[in-house]
């Protein structure tokens, strides 16, 4: 990934500014959408690493001990 300097982030907002509303809000769903394909890749990447195993370690054993509740009790009981 390029490494983007304070002028270039401000060249982007300034040109940013000079698009229509409709332009500028469909930048804003492709940058949205561009960032949630980085984030599912990030964690589909730590999770195969292992990176994340100590979460799924911790919940099971806050299943086990009782910690936690069931997805219907939550949703009926809301």
């Amino acid at each position: 990934m390029l490494s983007m300097g304070v002028n270039a982030a401000q060249r982007i907002e300034e040109e940013f500014q000079t698009l229509s509303v409709e332009e500028r809000w469909k930048l804003v769903e492709h940058l949205a959408a561009n960032l949630w394909t980085a984030w599912d890749s990030q964690v589909e990447d730590d999770s195969n690493s292992g990176k994340l195993d100590y979460l799924v370690a911790e919940v099971q054993s806050e299943i086990q001990s009782g910690q936690t509740v069931s997805l219907n009790e939550v949703l009926h009981n809301s």
